[in-house]
């Protein structure tokens, strides 16, 4: 989902800084702000100095441990979520493709694997399509908005 917003082929925010004592965040960001640094500093944009600049990259460093511990762990769940799905996926196509019946108790573990390989193969050549698709007509969009 992430690469289908406009921001998708930019890496995500380490840090995000919201000045002005503003303690809220727009749409625009909501997406990413799950596993970045928010810092709150109480000084207008044109009064930001270096030393706010350095207090924000110090409660980066604090944090810096709990934020890889939630990336790392969301990394895990999403790689486990996909698998499952593509495992699901895989055996419903294979019984498709043969009129149906049959237990999954039928397929040896390396046939299954081989199955779950192959579908997640052909997902991923669907999701690149999708959305080299989509940056296309992003990119284009942003050209004709850019050109008026």
């Amino acid at each position: 989902m992430e690469r289908c917003l406009y921001t998708g082929t930019c890496t995500p925010p380490d840090l995000v800084i919201r000045t002005s004592g503003e303690v809220r965040l727009s749409d625009f960001l909501t997406w990413q702000s799950s596993y970045f640094c928010l810092c709150f500093q109480n000084v207008l944009w044109l009064e930001f100095s270096i030393w706010n600049l350095f207090s924000s990259i110090l409660t980066y460093q604090q944090n810096y441990s709990s934020i890889k511990v939630a990336r790392d762990y969301m990394y895990i769940e999403r790689k486990d979520k996909q698998y499952k799905s593509d495992r699901d996926c895989a055996l419903v196509q294979y019984y498709k493709e043969r009129g149906g019946g049959g237990g999954e108790g039928e397929l040896s573990e390396a046939v299954l694997e081989e199955l779950i390989s192959h579908y997640a193969a052909e997902r991923q050549k669907r999701t690149e399509l999708f959305v080299q698709s989509l940056i296309k007509k992003i990119n284009n969009y942003l050209e004709t908005v850019i050109e008026q």
